[in-house]
């Protein structure tokens, strides 16, 4: 777990779980926290368990490498890079005697599918995380040893590649100079933390009206749209619910080519709709 001074300097530069979120495809963090947390604006949430478990099995999972490798690894401290010192960030393991570090990752269930189905790579957030590292290390590799759902653990070795760093290296560059240091806020998306971002940043009303600006007739329009169709929907799936409660009547359920719909009660007397899909097509309607 990262000490209080490892999280003081990583809020003084860009660390590689920053990166990746930067970038988008980072499950647990988007640009828009990063912006915030950047800019002394963000207070971290409660660990959930995920996170706790991870915490946990890290050293773990640093054993079953060692075990399976036969490495001597030791931890490592936050680091700033010696080139560009926006650049932090803190590997989870060194090996002693290579220019090797270790990326540790547990994987639950809710993100297991992204390294299912590649058994030999890894997701691209994890990739940039780790590429990150190895220039701020100096590494020609990064092991990720892995625990996946619990009960299966892989270990993926990358190799250092200077062309992708000097992407990544841009990108952050231009966000953390653009939007951190210049207090410009990332532009705003549908995200959850661009919420989050916007609802944090502008606390106060102050009772003024302003002219809209140009762009805003278009997000009008858009809102509008978009609300007309969400009542279509919702309308629709209301419909299909009562028919197919309808249809279920006083048995539990209903099976079909390609799909199952219950209707069943709970402890309490009250009855759920669940409809499950199949993978074989369903006869069309």
């Amino acid at each position: 777990m990262l000490s209080e001074a490892d999280k003081a300097l990583r809020r003084t530069g860009i660390g590689s779980s920053d990166v990746s979120a930067i970038g988008g495809g980072n499950p647990y963090r988007t640009k828009h926290t990063v912006y915030l947390d950047k800019r002394g604006l963000f207070d971290d949430d409660p660990p959930t368990l995920g996170m706790r478990i991870g915490h946990i099995a890290e050293d773990l999972i640093a054993t079953l490498y060692a075990e399976e490798t036969g490495a001597t690894l030791v931890a490592s401290p936050s680091i700033r890079h010696p080139k560009h010192d926006w650049i932090v960030g803190t590997p989870d393991r060194l090996v002693v005697g290579m220019r090797r570090i270790i990326e540790i990752k547990w994987v639950g269930w809710r993100v297991a599918s992204a390294w299912e189905r590649n058994e030999d790579a890894v997701p691209d957030y994890v990739r940039t995380q780790a590429e990150w590292l190895m220039d701020l290390t100096d590494a020609d590799e990064c092991d990720v040893p892995t625990i996946i759902g619990g009960d299966e653990f892989r270990i993926y070795r990358l190799k250092r590649n200077p062309d992708l760093f000097d992407v990544l290296r841009e990108r952050a560059e231009r966000f953390w100079f653009d939007h951190v240091i210049a207090g410009v806020p990332p532009p705003a998306d549908e995200s959850e933390d661009a919420r989050r971002m916007l609802t944090t940043i502008f606390r106060r009303d102050d009772g003024n009206m302003i002219a809209a600006p140009d762009a805003a007739y278009e997000w009008v329009n858009r809102k509008v749209a978009a609300d007309a169709a969400i009542d279509a929907a919702t309308a629709e799936r209301d419909l299909a619910c009562n028919k197919l409660r309808e249809m279920i009547g006083d048995a539990s359920g209903i099976l079909g080519l390609g799909f199952k719909a219950t209707w069943k009660a709970d402890k309490r007397g009250q009855r759920s709709l669940r409809v499950k899909v199949f993978e074989e097509k369903r006869k069309a309607a």
